[in-house]
């Protein structure tokens, strides 16, 4: 089992310059199992915003883009997320 940090994921959700390292390790590792920290969803909620604003490396144009995929995300995962803390 291997412990994923939120970066991995949000480098997958705003295509930075690790993309394909991290899409590359949650590739070849998740069957061995991968777990992260319960705040993931925060974290990542604040990666379109981050990589728009903070220091630039996204274009602004592309923040609805980001904003939508992390939505996607959310819907998606969290509720798979909780019901197996439950």
């Amino acid at each position: 089992m291997y412990v994923v940090d939120a970066s991995v994921f949000a480098s997958i959700i705003v295509k930075d310059k690790f993309y394909n390292s991290a899409k590359e390790l949650i590739v070849k590792y998740r069957r061995e199992g991968l777990i992260t920290v319960d705040i993931v969803f925060v974290e990542l909620a604040n990666a379109p915003w981050k990589h728009t604003f903070k220091p630039k490396r996204t274009p602004e144009k592309m923040f609805n883009e980001l904003k939508t995929s992390y939505h996607h995300l959310y819907r998606t995962q969290y509720r798979k997320f909780i019901a197996q803390k439950t």
